[in-house]
């Protein structure tokens, strides 16, 4: 939820943890077709991890509330507020990284087993 405070300049997707979700590629289409998929990729893999319950309200370590509860790790689940450029940077670091650092992994293990 939008607190007010942060600065943005678009914001391109919303979910609701396990239900749906919605998002925008509109601001991505200036980039080159290679860069505009893998930021496509990377915003679908973090609205994805909304529905699946991540970030947990349960989880005080490594977040950070900016229009929602977001991880503050080298992450897929980071917060980008400037698009594309914040989106650009998620992506080289999902790319060199991996998607998703231990703590959602671990945060998404444990919405699977359903406890």
């Amino acid at each position: 939820m939008w607190d007010g405070t942060s600065r943005t300049n678009f914001i391109i997707g919303l979910a609701s943890p396990g239900d749906s979700t919605t998002f925008s590629v509109k601001r991505f289409r200036e980039l080159d077709e290679w860069m505009k998929n893998e930021c496509i990729k990377t915003e679908t893999m973090h609205e994805v991890g909304h529905v699946f319950g991540l970030i947990p309200y349960s989880r005080t370590k490594n977040v950070e509330q900016s229009l929602g509860k977001h991880c503050t790790n080298k992450c897929t689940m980071r917060q980008g507020l400037m698009v594309p450029q914040d989106w650009i940077k998620i992506t080289k670091d999902r790319l060199d990284y991996g998607a998703f650092c231990d703590d959602c992994k671990k945060d998404l293990v444990e919405y699977f087993k359903g406890e």
